[in-house]
C-alpha cells in the first residue's frame, strides 16, 4: 500500500510519485501490487483506517501489518494503535541499528539486510552519484522519467 498523506511527515515525494515507483518495483513480483486506497481515499493517513478497508475488502483474511523495528518503540503513538493490534497480526522487519524487543504475540521476520536508507538514496541522486547498487533498475528509469530527486543544477 502507497501512504496517502501522513499528518505528521511534511515535504515527502508527492503520493502519485510513490506510486509509481512501487508499481515498478512490484512489476515482475508475482502476488505483490501497489495498492492505492489510502491515495484513493485522500486526506490524512492513517494506518487503523486502511487495515480496516482491508478487513472489508477481503472479509476472513489473516492481515498481517509488515513494520519496521525501527517503529516498534514508537507503535503505541499511532492513531487507534490499540485497534490495529487487534485487528492484525504484526509482523516486524529487521533494520540495522535497531534492536527494540518485541511486544507479546508479535512475529519478526529476517530478511536480508539492505544497510541503506531512501534518505540516502535521495540524497546520492541529488548529489549526482550512481545508486545502482541500491535501487532496481525499472524504479531508477521511474525516477529519472519523473524527475525525482535531481537538483537545479542536474534538471
Amino acid at each position: 500500500m502507497i501512504l496517502g498523506r501522513r499528518p505528521t511527515r511534511h515535504g515527502v515525494t508527492a503520493a502519485v510519485d510513490r506510486l509509481a515507483l512501487v508499481q515498478a518495483m512490484v512489476a515482475d513480483e508475482e502476488g505483490l501490487v501497489a495498492d492505492e486506497c489510502e491515495i484513493r481515499r485522500g486526506g490524512a493517513s492513517y494506518t487503523i483506517d486502511t487495515v480496516r478497508e482491508f478487513g472489508e475488502r477481503f472479509p476472513g483474511a489473516t492481515l498481517h501489518l509488515l513494520i519496521g523495528r525501527d517503529l516498534v518503540e514508537g507503535f503505541a503513538t499511532w492513531h487507534e494503535a490499540w485497534k490495529i493490534g487487534r485487528l492484525v497480526r504484526m509482523v516486524v522487519l529487521d533494520r540495522p541499528g535497531y534492536s527494540s524487543p518485541l511486544p507479546q504475540g508479535w512475529t519478526s521476520l529476517a530478511v536480508p539486510q539492505v544497510d541503506v536508507s531512501s534518505t540516502e538514496v535521495r540524497d546520492a541522486l541529488l548529489a549526482g552519484r550512481d545508486v545502482g547498487d541500491s535501487v532496481a533498475p525499472a524504479v531508477l528509469r521511474e525516477i529519472r522519467v519523473r524527475g525525482l530527486y535531481q537538483s537545479a543544477v542536474l534538471s
